[in-house]
């Protein structure tokens, strides 16, 4: 998992043991990383600061350079090439947008394979 500190986005990867849902072996209670009376810190010297999960959450927008990437991906499709989307619900936005911003600009085919 990649949490990033919630001050300097310092990047934090940890290894944590996957866990199913049907695993009687797991406790939170135990779980150091989830503990809710001591929530786990950026670990840099001199931060400190409370770490968070290294996506975007609901009700935020997209970080800048990920809009930049998916700028530099447009410019770099020719018109009429085939886009892949893999794996999304396509709802939420405004990623969802990404596809039918390419369709309209590039007049690319979209493909969507969504197992739902």
């Amino acid at each position: 998992y990649r949490h990033k500190c919630s001050k300097h986005h310092h990047v934090h990867e940890y290894q944590v043991p996957v866990v199913g849902l049907d695993d009687s072996d797991y406790d939170p209670k135990k779980d150091e990383f989830f503990n809710p009376k001591n929530p786990p810190k950026c670990s840099v010297d001199g931060c400190k600061s409370y770490l968070r999960p290294d996506a975007t959450l609901f009700t935020e927008g997209l970080p800048d350079e990920a809009w930049d990437l998916t700028d530099e991906a447009v410019r770099e499709l020719k018109n009429n090439d085939l886009m892949l989307v893999i794996g999304t619900s396509g709802v939420v936005y405004p990623a969802a947008s990404i596809p039918q911003r390419i369709a309209e600009l590039k007049k690319a085919n979209i493909v969507e394979i969504n197992p739902e």
